[in-house]
């Protein structure tokens, strides 16, 4: 969460500054279309979170989930559609997407990304899009499971990914998914780790 606001700081800046403002712009715009494709995953997320906390204690479904990522961005990367800008139409899509992500191995960023790609989005301009809807939907993650949460884990554990995170949010966003071909090594590499998980538990887990 840190790292993709220290990176788009100047983005999230001028679209809380033209939406609380009402200016027509493209910011403006872009906030209202932030909040419309953050609704369903919300609602969902908030409505079934004790159910599909219960999944991530399953190893299968969480291969499935691994599995269905990768179909997902290989179809994509393969795909050919007609690019045009984001609109509320295809920010409704990606908003959709973003529910399937809520289940274990599905990737948020893989599926908003590739139903923008998908939608007729730019790769660039849905990869930007990606990140910065994954904000909401995260700090409201947060918030539900706050109270589940040790400031001294956090103490810890927020400086590290954030070290982490931050090189690998440029280099995701400035080289390796900028490409929709790129997508499919991704999807090879989570189709492997969703076969290895598959082997694991049919013969260590049984």
């Amino acid at each position: 969460l840190l790292a993709v606001i220290l990176y788009f700081y100047k983005d999230i800046i001028k679209i809380i500054k033209d939406f609380i403002t009402l200016k027509n712009s493209e910011h403006s715009s872009l906030g209202l279309q932030i909040i419309i494709a953050t609704i369903p995953a919300a609602l969902v997320g908030f409505l079934l979170k004790n159910i599909i906390s219960q999944l991530f204690s399953n190893v299968f479904i969480l291969a499935l989930g691994f599995a269905i990522t990768s179909l997902i961005l290989i179809i994509t990367s393969i795909s050919k559609t007609k690019q045009s800008g984001l609109n509320y139409k295809n920010s409704i899509i990606i908003g959709i997407a973003q529910i399937f992500a809520i289940l274990p191995g599905i990737s948020r960023l893989g599926a908003t990304l590739s139903a923008g790609i998908l939608s007729g989005i730019k790769e660039k301009q849905a990869i930007k899009f990606s990140f910065l809807l994954s904000i909401p939907i995260t700090l409201g993650s947060i918030l539900i499971s706050i109270n589940e949460i040790s400031l001294s884990t956090l103490a810890i554990t927020i400086p590290i990914s954030l070290l982490i995170s931050l090189p690998m949010l440029h280099l995701a966003y400035t080289k390796i998914l900028v490409k929709k071909q790129n997508l499919k090594y991704f999807g090879i590499y989570l189709l492997l780790l969703a076969v290895s998980l598959l082997i694991i538990s049919i013969f260590f887990l049984s």
